[in-house]
């Protein structure tokens, strides 16, 4: 039997670094986003944004404290 991992849904605005803040860790999204509201889904492993229902932004979850997880090639 398969455990459904559990999620949880937020949306943040993007703040002028590029980033969302989910658990006072930075994770970035492409710069145009840059001041728009995002949904943000919160898995055990990853942080996956979306924008207009499109996937923005994926990344590993850092459970270290005040991380900043940027990916320049968005």
């Amino acid at each position: 039997m398969t455990q459904k991992q559990q999620v949880i849904k937020r949306s943040g605005k993007v703040d002028k670094y590029s980033t969302i803040t989910v658990a006072q860790n930075h994770y970035s999204v492409p710069e145009t986003l840059v001041g728009k509201t995002v949904d943000v889904r919160i898995y055990t492993d990853k942080i996956v944004v979306y924008h207009d229902g499109e996937v923005a932004a994926r990344h590993a979850r850092s459970f270290k404290p005040h991380d900043w997880q940027i990916d320049i090639y968005h």
